[in-house]
């Protein structure tokens, strides 16, 4: 398959990936409330506009989830969001910067923002990250891909019973299992359903319909588990 070559060093038009982690390997989410609130964030404090009481009109004007109060102004969002996962002590995304300087405001807004609910909520003090945000960018096609199945497939196997490598013994049990992940974009790419908090245009190329997401999911964990045996058997000599 041929893509596009659109990469540069620095700049607009850019993909990261980014990564925060809890402070000392702590937890950063302790309940699904507290998931459901994440995803609230990524969306509603991805935009130019500001305001405090952002809950509150959510609330006043009965939104639901990613709907927006009618008197709000039209959304801007900082970054293009299309791929992430969480995890109870960290959290993956995939970005394209498309404003100077939105990358690292979004980067602001979003851990401030967790670590306020999370201290108000659970009696805590300080930041509940390790630091600041890490970012890499993201320098080819091949590149851009892999990251993508590494946040949304490699990070929510994970998490299947067993562990990763049962995940990838059993692969399409475990394929199927991922579909009720709501805390990651998986599902998006893997069925025809639209998220308003993913842009799945950016990966469209890559994966332009949720067979070809499978068959890419499939190579991939493949390539995972005869990476990782290699690395043992390396190891063990």
């Amino acid at each position: 398959m041929a893509y596009s070559s659109r990469f540069r060093d620095k700049g607009l038009d850019t993909f990261h990936h980014v990564i925060m982690r809890g402070s000392r390997g702590l937890k950063i989410i302790e309940t699904d409330t507290d998931r459901w609130d994440f995803l609230k964030l990524l969306f509603y404090l991805n935009d130019t506009f500001k305001y405090s009481q952002w809950e509150r009109d959510l609330k006043q004007h009965q939104c639901r989830l990613f709907d927006r109060p009618t008197d709000w102004p039209e959304r801007e969002p900082l970054v293009r969001l299309s791929a992430f996962c969480l995890h109870d002590n960290h959290f993956h995304l995939l970005v394209k910067e498309i404003r100077e300087g939105g990358l690292s405001e979004f980067m602001q807004r979003l851990p401030n923002s967790m670590t306020k609910r999370y201290n108000k909520n659970y009696d805590g003090s300080g930041s509940i990250f390790q630091s600041s945000y890490q970012s890499r960018l993201i320098d080819s096609d091949a590149d851009l891909m892999n990251v993508a199945l590494y946040i949304m497939v490699k990070n929510v196997f994970e998490r299947y019973p067993g562990g990763l490598k049962k995940a990838i013994s059993e692969f399409n049990q475990a394929y199927k299992w991922a579909l009720g992940d709501p805390f990651s974009s998986f599902a998006e790419y893997a069925t025809d359903r639209r998220f308003a908090l993913i842009d799945k245009d950016l990966l469209t190329e890559y994966f332009p319909n949720p067979k070809e997401f499978k068959n890419q999911a499939r190579e991939y964990v493949s390539w995972r588990g005869e990476r990782e045996e290699s690395i043992k058997d390396f190891l063990l000599e």
